[in-house]
């Protein structure tokens, strides 16, 4: 790749062009790691056999590889090495797994149109089940303050290192955020590696976790089109100053069901999004209008203004906010549980949206 010098010696590069084509090819950088190119095209298998499957109908269940070594299918479930086809999983490669068997103390699981692998062998996890998958595409900014090595796995053990470094305020595009052995991982679209999504977990400190990576939104500061960190703290503060109210663990959520008339979705999409009745959401936070606290506005109705004081529901796939009712009361959305995150153990949650602009070039959302 060229320098900045070298661009700067160039007659035929105008000046204004500098900056933009370094940036161009800094994007473009991961598309001559070879490693992460495959992770990239077998990534999009993944995603084609989640849109071609009934995972519901099926009870199929998603794994990630986390062997330090390529991982080979069989034939049938067995030792036996006659069973052995030649083709192989990578280490971080996610698959779709339509049955689980388990033969004396070896768990096998079974990947259509491919055959048999080892979950587990000689006690030793092969490939892990990844909880509350969301597959799409978001924003998301380095928030600390230090560098962060990606992972080839989502595996806290060292040989899963990477050696490629994210810097702080580095902004990437995730196409899969997901729980694996309890800790919540992001999968970079890039192809570069796993993240986490905050510090891992301590047993002497298990409530201590340090946020790594957030998510940010386009067009959320003019002229930069991606959120800072500054931002994210200012809306967490201005969430936290109007009493509004968020699920208190990253893989829980409030579940609604739209009922009566279809209801749009407002804030994420131009146009807005439909929800139907009968359609079942995750909402991640409940907050009014005016900045009442819910529990003043729905108490006191005397002071109570009853357009302002509405409350509002934000999905958590992305699609916005809808109000839980409409101007004369009546119910846009029904309350029907609270998932935590051992309801959603195996569990698959498609996204229908995402924060991504649709821009013009591929390396303006850092994807080559």
């Amino acid at each position: 790749m060229d320098s900045v010098q070298d661009l700067k010696e160039d007659p035929e590069v105008p000046a204004e062009a500098l900056v933009p084509n370094y940036w161009k090819e800094f994007a473009g950088l991961p598309s001559e790691i070879q490693w992460a190119s495959n992770i990239r095209k077998r990534h999009q298998e993944f995603v084609d056999s989640v849109e071609g499957a009934n995972i519901a109908a099926t009870g199929s269940k998603i794994f990630v590889v986390v062997a330090n070594q390529e991982v080979e299918f069989r034939s049938n479930p067995t030792f036996d090495d006659s069973a052995r086809t030649g083709t192989t999983l990578l280490p971080g490669q996610c698959v779709l797994s339509e049955r689980t068997v388990r033969i004396d103390h070896t768990r096998y699981i079974r990947v259509a149109d491919k055959g048999w692998v080892f979950q587990s062998k000689n006690g030793k996890q092969i490939l892990a089940p990844i909880d509350c998958a969301e597959l799409g595409s978001w924003w998301y900014e380095v928030t600390c303050s230090n560098l962060i090595e990606t992972r080839i796995a989502p595996v806290t053990g060292d040989w899963a290192r990477s050696g490629i470094i994210l810097c702080p305020s580095q902004v990437n595009v995730v196409c899969l955020r997901c729980a694996v052995n309890g800790e919540s991982w992001l999968m970079l679209a890039n192809g570069i590696g796993w993240v986490f999504e905050k510090t891992p977990s301590r047993a002497e400190e298990p409530s201590f976790q340090l946020t790594l990576l957030a998510e940010c939104y386009a067009k959320s500061l003019p002229g930069r089109g991606v959120g800072s960190r500054n931002d994210m703290q200012q809306a967490a503060f201005f969430e936290q100053s109007l009493g509004c109210q968020s699920v208190n663990s990253k893989l829980e959520r409030w579940d609604y069901e739209v009922v009566g008339n279809p209801v749009l979705a407002l804030g994420n999409w131009q146009n807005g999004a439909l929800l139907h009745p009968g359609e079942k959401v995750g909402v991640t936070v409940r907050a009014t209008a005016s900045g009442r606290s819910l529990s003043t506005a729905m108490t006191d109705s005397k002071n109570s203004d009853e357009f302002v004081d509405r409350v509002w529901l934000k999905l958590s796939d992305g699609r916005g906010w809808v109000p839980k009712t409409n101007m004369q009361g009546t119910m846009h959305a029904r309350f029907t549980g609270v998932r935590t995150s051992l309801q959603a153990e195996g569990s698959l949650l498609r996204k229908p949206g995402s924060n991504i602009v649709n821009e013009e070039n591929e390396w303006q959302v850092g994807i080559v």
